[in-house]
């Protein structure tokens, strides 16, 4: 096999969305990680070249964002990384280069209670570069954003980054004030956490943990293109 291409999903209604050729798979319990958890769980094939991963809404997300140019499919991902991309993502293109600062603006709830380090309003950004020093990732505003844990790349590339995650996960578990911290309701007013989830987790809100994790990745793939891996949106 020379690709994997899995979403993840968490309810058997989800499969009709996913892309064709595209895996399933089923996430059988939330945790407060969300699909970070899953995807640093995931051992690829040794015989697959490259890994891709998304979640099962991808189809949806795409016809919000990227109107015309949701008509992707596995094979031209595969196109284009036989052709010399390292990296491809397929989160749309946004118009803001301000990750952190972005989040900021986001996520900002009104009962937030700071547990440790600091007192002030940009929460967001020091419990971010806290998890960052803490993981050994230099944090630089990145030049390239890739949101919703949605990428196309190599097999060596995807485990690198896999296991960046564990240590994220490693270190949050292993220090109790942050973990609680990041625990807190993260003011997320987009979209209604699923009673699934909820019950799972045992929380009603979407806490701060799976949006710092998500923006690792960006991160991270700014300093692999400063390595020169090549990376291109979809």
């Amino acid at each position: 096999m020379k690709y994997e291409f899995f979403q993840i999903y968490y309810d058997d209604s989800q499969l009709r969305h996913l892309i064709p050729d595209a895996k399933g798979h089923f996430n059988p319990t939330c945790t407060q990680y969300f699909e970070s958890k899953v995807i640093s769980d995931y051992e690829p094939l040794l015989c697959s070249k490259y890994v891709g991963t998304a979640s099962w809404d991808l189809k949806k997300t795409w016809g919000i964002y990227n109107g015309k140019r949701s008509n992707f499919s596995i094979e031209q991902g595969l196109n284009l990384l036989e052709g010399g991309i390292d990296f491809l993502s397929l989160s749309y293109r946004r118009s803001h280069t301000t990750l952190v600062k972005q989040a900021n603006m986001w996520h900002h709830p009104e009962n937030f209670k700071p547990i440790h380090r600091r007192n002030n309003p940009t929460m967001f950004h020091d419990m971010f570069v806290y998890l960052c020093d803490n993981i050994g990732l230099d944090f630089e505003e990145p030049n390239t954003l890739v949101y919703e844990h949605t990428f196309f790349t190599t097999r060596a590339l995807f485990i690198e980054y896999r296991n960046l995650l564990r240590k994220a996960i490693t270190y949050i578990e292993s220090n109790e004030k942050f973990n609680a911290e990041l625990q807190q309701n993260a003011g997320y007013r987009h979209k209604k956490l699923p009673n699934k989830a909820a019950k799972e987790i045992g929380l009603t809100y979407y806490p701060f943990t799976p949006f710092l994790l998500e923006r690792l990745l960006s991160v991270w793939v700014h300093w692999k293109v400063k390595e020169g891996v090549r990376f291109e949106y979809w």
